[in-house]
């Protein structure tokens, strides 16, 4: 039994010390928070095998600088001459090939499906209440180019093993007659599935502490120290903590932590909102409107809806012209919406952790034999959690992993 110190109470480091612990590891988890925020509680709760495509795909370049001239777009560069942004981009424009992509594919599809197996198992186990649900996930398009690129996507995935329908208007009509629908058509994705996210962290802590792991909340990692090839220990605010292993799950604030024992892991923020709405039109099916990439998420009586990437410093405000790009989106696909828009304080943010290359990393940091790091899911950080956790619990235990992980490594980027 060893050792592991987690630094980082996300989703990602919840999951991940789930698997250590049920193999026998003594586990901590620090985090500079109380653990009532970040990344994961006010995430769409979306579990999607169905995206297999990474996030740096050929044409989104050009898209995206299309859409910066656009005030309520869903992306967004905020100027900055930081030097880790601008090397981040250099990577992303140098990862949005026809290549790589389909490089990245199969690897994607492998970890979401063991993802979505494990996230089952987790719902027939007793350990915590999960309240999976699992009803797909509909991608509704308006625009006749969307819908064709949706199309192309659903014949990928297809050959992949994940099973879609294409629907036309009526037939969607007739799939989901309780809504009314404005679009040109969609494609469900059944194999996707949908949890409350704050829910289910909160409900992993409980199952953590009483199963013995030791949390530190409130607590800053000032600085690493290490000897050799060899992290002897951190100090934190709240002392010095040694461990035999130390994972590190920060979200974004990863590659900062790392960077002073000389790694420089390429990752940045994406910012994204989201904001719960009364579900007065009764929508019941989780669904991305993708030509304008919100979340629908709806949760009984409340719904969820979120969206935008807007890359660049990591700035605590709230752009309210992408709140109403996301709002606008609602009534253009649900014309019988009937919500009244979000009050500015009911607005959430956080910043997904977004590799170059759309791919998270995970393994070893070299050339230390006891730094580990699971960070880089940007937009799946729920859907990867139990992927994620599975597979480093296996790697630290010197275990062979249950999938092929080569395009995950950390060093990719050296």
């Amino acid at each position: 039994m060893a050792k592991v110190g987690i630094i980082g109470g996300g989703v990602i480091g919840l999951f991940s010390a789930y698997y250590l612990h049920k193999r026998g590891h003594e586990v901590s988890i620090l985090d500079k928070s109380l653990l009532n925020a970040g990344c994961s509680h006010g995430n769409a709760g979306m579990i999607v095998p169905s995206h297999i495509i990474p996030l740096s795909a050929p044409g989104v370049v050009y898209k995206g600088l299309k859409w910066l001239l656009d005030k309520k777009s869903p992306f967004a560069i905020k100027p900055s001459l930081d030097k880790d942004l601008l090397y981040w981009l250099y990577l992303f424009n140098r990862s949005a090939t026809t290549a790589k992509v389909q490089q990245a594919v199969p690897a994607l599809a492998a970890l979401s499906t063991l993802s979505k197996q494990l996230y089952q198992s987790l719902a027939a186990a007793d350990d915590f209440e999960l309240n999976l649900t699992e009803k797909g996930i509909l991608m509704l398009c308006k625009n006749k180019a969307t819908l064709s690129d949706e199309q192309r996507v659903a014949e990928l995935a297809n050959r992949h093993g994940i099973n879609t329908t294409l629907l036309s208007p009526d037939e969607l009509a007739a799939f989901d007659p309780g809504v009314q629908y404005a679009v040109r058509g969609a494609i469900h994705y059944p194999g996707d599935a949908i949890l409350n996210p704050a829910n289910t962290i909160r409900a992993l802590v409980n199952f953590l502490t009483d199963a013995g792991v030791n949390f530190l909340t409130d607590c800053e990692v000032n600085a690493v120290q290490i000897a050799g090839h060899n992290i002897q220990s951190i100090n934190t605010s709240q002392g010095q903590q040694r461990f035999d292993h130390y994972l590190f799950c920060g979200g974004v604030w990863t590659s900062s932590l790392i960077r002073s024992i000389g790694i420089r892991l390429p990752l940045t923020g994406g910012k994204g909102y989201s904001f719960m709405l009364n579900n007065r039109t009764g929508l019941h099916i989780p669904a991305l409107l993708l030509d304008h990439k919100v979340s629908v998420t709806p949760f009984g009586s409340s719904v969820r809806f979120g969206g935008t990437m807007e890359l660049g410093p990591l700035l605590d405000t709230i752009n309210p012209h992408k709140v109403q790009g996301i709002y606008a989106a609602i009534r253009a696909y649900y014309p019988e919406w009937q919500g009244s828009p979000p009050s500015p304080d009911s607005v959430w943010y956080g910043f997904r952790p977004c590799s170059p290359d759309g791919l998270p990393y995970l393994g070893k940091l070299n050339p230390y034999v006891n730094a580990w790091v699971s960070a880089g899911h940007g937009m799946m950080g729920v859907s990867l959690a139990p992927a994620s956790g599975h597979l480093l619990a296996a790697m630290i235990d010197d275990d062979s992993p249950a999938m092929e992980l080569s395009l995950f490594d950390p060093n990719r980027f050296d």
